[in-house]
């Protein structure tokens, strides 16, 4: 009976002393970069103000658990007297994932791999044939140049530093957030300022909240935000004087609404990317032909053909995307 109580009193000890350090201690984001995983990173170029203390990170107990038992990290905090918010962008069996598939295409150590090497592995992650699997960064058409076209996207990277083009790699296959906010920019575009990563850790601005925290807000506020989403679906198809960036995961919860009423879309992990500038071997073949989504009675559904707007000059898929979000506001 004394040993039974004994291992009882351990028990209670043990969790009580686990559940203060859960309750009591700040979250470790410096663990959760995972530097020591690079290249196989989204960057550095935020580690100085994520080791040096310059982030103030909020350490609620929901947030707690997110970052314990989630798929993904989310934390909000501060930077700078800026409200951010710190994601890990992929789960751990997308990274695991990731380490292996470099072991294959790298054949080993991938610091000894050549730029142009990596930039064909870049090329082949962007334009995957569909059957494969359904990608979150794809491109219409492979390009004739490699560089000029990896200048134009992502002309924030050194292209000719290994490390970088690793980075671009892993961003592309687990999610491209990062490199879609490097290339649409607030204010110019309705999108978070991304103030960079620190391994696997990415730090963006912290927009506001939800639009579906809105649906009962006064008729004016959710006229106004109806149209900044729309106008920001033609922004998003037309703006860009290269590229058009076709959203394929336009949800409610993809969209924020800051202290000044702006709507900014956000978790822009899934895009389509049309170079509206090159078109080679004629690829698309109904260039004059506008691409017209097809109406669905599904309310929460949205589903769309990447063989449909690849194939055309232009798609009305983004307004499609936005008016299937706005029903919910009337």
């Amino acid at each position: 009976m004394f040993r039974w109580d004994y291992c009882y009193c351990l028990i209670v000890l043990f969790l009580s002393f686990a559940i203060y350090k859960f309750l009591y201690n700040d979250i470790d984001i410096v663990h959760l970069c995972e530097i020591h995983k690079g290249p196989l990173v989204f960057g550095t170029d935020a580690c100085d103000s994520v080791m040096k203390g310059v982030v103030d990170v909020k350490s609620t107990f929901l947030t707690k658990i997110i970052v314990v038992f989630g798929p993904k990290a989310v934390i909000r905090g501060n930077m700078n007297g800026e409200k951010i918010i710190m994601k890990t962008l992929g789960t751990k069996q997308e990274f695991e994932s990731l380490e292996e598939d470099a072991k294959d295409i790298f054949s080993g150590d991938i610091s000894t791999t050549s730029p142009a090497n990596v930039k064909g592995v870049l090329l082949k992650a962007l334009h995957l044939p569909l059957e494969n699997r359904v990608p979150k960064l794809y491109l219409c058409f492979k390009p004739k140049n490699v560089d000029t076209f990896l200048v134009k996207l992502f002309d924030k990277y050194d292209l000719t530093n290994v490390e970088n083009l690793i980075n671009i790699w892993t961003s592309i296959i687990v999610n491209p957030e990062p490199l879609v906010l490097q290339i649409l920019r607030p204010p110019k575009w309705p999108v978070p300022r991304y103030y960079g990563s620190c391994g696997r850790l990415a730090v963006f601005e912290d927009c506001g909240e939800r639009l579906t925290l809105f649906y009962d807000a006064p008729w004016s506020l959710r006229a106004n935000l109806t149209v900044q989403v729309l106008s920001a679906a033609f922004e998003f198809t037309f703006a860009h004087p290269t590229f058009t960036f076709y959203l394929t995961d336009m949800t409610a919860d993809n969209i924020v609404v800051d202290d000044e009423g702006r709507a900014r879309f956000i978790d822009l992990e899934n895009v389509i990317i049309l170079d509206k500038i090159s078109d080679p071997a004629g690829e698309l073949k109904l260039q004059s032909q506008n691409h017209t989504s097809d109406a669905d009675e599904c309310t929460s559904c949205f589903s769309y053909s990447i063989d449909d707007i690849c194939g055309h000059r232009i798609s009305d898929h983004n307004i499609y995307g936005v008016c299937k979000v706005r029903n919910n506001f009337y």
